[in-house]
């Protein structure tokens, strides 16, 4: 139980400095990085779903968890698939 704690608090800064970074990089180039707030995402919902108590969760709330990662995920490859392809 404290493990899961401790990671959670972990990942909680991790997702600080995604947004920090999002936001520096957004005053820097006037550019929305869709990647980086994806993956800021992800990181988001994993946490959600790593300190999650299943005994007082419903079904539902883990079918939407996992519908949230899946949509998150194809997002992902796409942009990923879009900025890979060579500009002519």
């Amino acid at each position: 139980k404290t493990l899961f704690k401790i990671f959670g608090l972990f990942l909680n800064v991790l997702i600080a400095l995604e947004i920090l970074e999002n936001i520096t990089g957004y005053l820097k180039k006037h550019v929305l990085q869709v990647e980086l707030v994806i993956v800021t995402s992800l990181i988001a919902v994993a946490r959600k779903i790593i300190i999650l108590d299943l005994d007082k969760v419903s079904g539902m709330d883990i079918i939407g968890l996992g519908i949230a990662v899946l949509s998150l995920s194809i997002s992902y490859f796409i942009i990923r698939i879009g900025n890979s392809k060579p500009r002519h």
